[in-house]
């Protein structure tokens, strides 16, 4: 209590002003472009990266298993990359609104970083936050890099203040908020190391009243209440960082591909596309069609039958694992040394990127958009909630072949290509089961 008292009156204006910060990670599990930890980072004498588990989220009924693999990998490699750093990630157990302000005061620090999050549970969580950051003097500071655009700043450029609802409307808004921002330069090399160099036990030890457990390091799933996955599910790739700029990377290698991709044409049915010698996506009739054309050429090898016909990308910009702006700014590299010949929004890559900034604007800037009910744009429909309906469409029996072969590799490995979700989408609801979106959109 003494040492959090001499730091807030430091903060204040008191003599022997030293900064000490603590970076509070949610999404944006990422080093690159990550400007709040780079504030974070900015003349402290002390940082704390921190991530919490919080219950609300951490719950079988809510978040699957499959996603909650792909966080606790990201933050392993997150943990990994800021030990490079000299630093270290905390993970904490939680309710944040109690965690995060007693870390605060507990540990002496006047400075609290993080990255905006415009989800309803978020936005209120983070209020509450800063309200009881502020009571023990600590400074807030917050920044946009989950997306390509501010959303305040967009949302400032709507006319009456309404989000459109044309992608064609949007992109005049966005159009008129200027170029995409470059990427924030990467933090220190030799990052600031913990308050008082304490280990991560000595500082759970400090809070021990607000976290609910004392274990310190990134869990598994089972020490979180969630059953083994076997090694053949889960979403194909591990998560993390280091995996998602190496898979975007590898993706922007294929120059004529990029400057080809039309999103529509891709295949909801595979996950496979043979590469030719010059780049060239081809498109065999069917995988035996495939080895034959492979076998002729002494340039492609396996690993072309793995590249999938799109990106794969979103959970790793899901979860901030890849900055947008790093991908936005390195395709445009790709798209700009193609001199004109590729294709062009909506369909192409960049198009991808500006139909994500759309929809975080239209449910950012949207009351209620996440229900039905007080959602000025959304049709009010006496949709059903048959429980038995909706199970057979949830667990793959409906005795459709596509609809349920779509929810057998949604379970398995918790992706779908965007026709398959259209496909399974409009089945539950307008297209044959009438139930409603909202039971669908929780499973």
């Amino acid at each position: 209590a003494t040492a959090s008292s001499s730091r807030a009156t430091a903060a204040m204006g008191g003599e022997d002003k030293t900064t000490r910060s603590i970076h509070w990670f949610r999404k944006g599990l990422r080093v690159h472009d990550n400007p709040a930890l780079v504030d974070a980072c900015a003349d402290a004498t002390a940082v704390q990266p921190i991530f919490v588990l919080d219950p609300w989220f951490l719950t079988p009924s809510r978040v699957g298993a499959n996603r909650v693999r792909f966080l606790l990998q990201s933050l392993t490699d997150l943990d990994a990359s800021l030990r490079a750093r000299g630093s270290s990630l905390l993970v904490l157990r939680g309710d944040p609104k109690a965690v995060v302000p007693a870390a605060l005061r507990a540990w002496g620090c006047d400075r609290l970083t993080h990255e905006v999050d415009t989800e309803p549970y978020a936005s209120a969580r983070d209020a509450a936050v800063r309200d009881a950051a502020k009571r023990v003097g600590a400074e807030v500071k917050t920044f946009a890099s989950h997306t390509l655009y501010d959303m305040e700043r967009l949302l400032s450029k709507c006319p009456k203040g309404a989000p459109p609802t044309s992608y064609a409307s949007f992109l005049k808004i966005a159009g008129s908020c200027g170029a995409v921002a470059k990427p924030a330069p990467p933090p220190p090399a030799s990052m600031p190391g913990s308050p008082d160099g304490k280990s991560h036990v000595e500082l759970v030890a400090m809070i021990e009243d607000v976290v609910s457990s004392a274990e310190v390091g990134v869990p598994t799933l089972e020490e979180l209440g969630y059953p083994e996955l076997p090694d053949d599910e889960g979403f194909p790739a591990r998560g993390g960082e280091t995996e998602g700029l190496d898979r975007l990377r590898r993706m922007l290698s294929r120059k004529t591909w990029i400057a080809e991709f039309q999103k529509p044409m891709t295949s909801p049915t595979s996950l496979w596309a043979v590469v030719g010698a010059d780049g060239k996506t081809q498109k065999p009739a069917n995988p035996f069609e495939a080895a034959s054309k492979a076998s002729k050429s002494k340039t492609v090898g396996a690993e072309a039958f793995l590249a999938p016909s799109t990106t794969a990308l979103s959970p790793y910009l899901k979860f901030g694992c890849v900055s947008p702006r790093t991908f936005y700014h390195e395709l445009k590299d790709v798209l700009n040394d193609a001199k004109g010949k590729h294709s062009a929004p909506p369909v192409n890559l960049e198009g991808q990127l500006l139909w994500r900034e759309f929809y975080y604007l239209a449910a950012f800037g949207t009351p209620n958009y996440h229900k039905m009910e007080g959602n000025p744009i959304c049709r009010q429909i006496p949709w059903t909630w048959d429980e038995e309906r909706l199970a057979a469409w949830e667990e793959g029996r409906t005795g459709f072949p596509w609809i349920d072969a779509c929810m057998h590799q949604l379970r398995q490995e918790g992706w779908l290509h965007h026709l398959a979700r259209h496909a399974v989408a409009c089945f539950l609801t307008r297209g044959d089961l009438f139930v409603h979106w909202e039971a669908g959109a929780k499973v």
